[in-house]
């Protein structure tokens, strides 16, 4: 085979945002440094709204009475949509997000349409095929799963459908969280995560990934790195990440003040430790 070549990114997102369409328009215009042009709505909203760039749309937002903004941007952009609306701290949550692994040999295709042949049949689930399979110039797509379903892969020749290089291979996982739980949840995963957290299991071998060099898999289904310290920082942020932003902004968002309350907070602490009343035990049985 030839060059071990991957990469993952994320290829679509779909968001639900609770916010001021007019507030939200502009900054997003501004951030992708385009403008905010009408647009066919979709799926029942009630106005549609571009970003464009050169008459080239960015991402779009579709607005309805009373509801949340839903926002989506597709391929590379779909990446800067994401970092919008995390540095700009908007409450929003996820209804659909693709990562895409694409590696760059013909060879990998046959195996891993092969792989999830395998899968298939062990655990009940549903194939498809779309291109010409028997004169397959254009590029030949198989599915793993249901579209309905929240998990649906995609084993595709990117390259072929695009008339680029012919050893481009992609394979696609789309997310679709249908609680809401899940939908917050999924603003913490990036496009690595969630591919080595829900296709990793399938295809990792046949690619040779070693998801165990990256990633830590739980019986959670979470994702924690494989080191105990970045392990301990990423559940503090994941938990207490609201209260570090307020207690960063009491300290009029100044970072050395915000540092030395911190650091003082955990001295404290750790002398309560120190010297506080020893831990409940059972008490020994005495000898006669």
């Amino acid at each position: 085979m030839g060059t071990r070549t991957i990469t993952i990114a994320l290829d679509y997102l779909a968001a639900g945002v609770h916010a001021d369409a007019q507030q939200f328009g502009e900054q997003l215009a501004a951030h992708l440094g385009g403008s905010v042009q009408l647009s066919r709505p979709r799926n029942g909203y009630a106005f549609g709204y571009a970003v464009e760039v050169q008459d080239a749309v960015q991402a779009e937002f579709h607005v309805r009475p009373g509801e949340p903004i839903w926002t989506f941007a597709t391929g590379s952009k779909s990446q800067a949509l994401w970092d919008f609306l995390t540095e700009k701290g908007y409450d929003w949550y996820v209804t659909r997000h693709d990562a895409a692994l694409d590696c760059f040999d013909p060879e990998w295709f046959p195996l891993l349409v092969e792989t999830a042949k395998r899968w298939a049949t062990a655990n009940g689930m549903s194939t498809g095929v779309a291109g010409d399979w028997l004169n397959p110039i254009r590029g030949r797509t198989f599915y793993l799963g249901a579209r309905s379903s929240r998990f649906f892969h995609r084993i595709y020749e990117k390259g072929r459908k695009e008339r680029s290089d012919p050893a481009w291979i992609r394979c696609e996982l789309e997310h679709k969280p249908q609680l809401y739980g899940d939908r917050l949840a999924a603003r913490r995963l990036t496009a690595p995560q969630l591919w080595a957290m829900h296709a990793g299991p399938i295809f990792g071998s046949t690619l040779g990934v070693d998801l165990g060099q990256v990633f830590e898999m739980t019986a959670d289904r979470t994702i924690r790195p494989a080191r105990d310290q970045e392990r301990a920082r990423r559940a503090l942020a994941s938990q207490y990440g609201k209260t570090l932003e307020r207690w960063l902004h009491d300290c009029a968002d100044d970072p050395v003040h915000f540092v030395a309350e911190l650091l003082t907070a955990v001295d404290h602490q750790a002398r309560v430790r120190q010297w506080g009343p020893a831990p409940v035990t059972e008490s020994p049985e005495l000898s006669p």
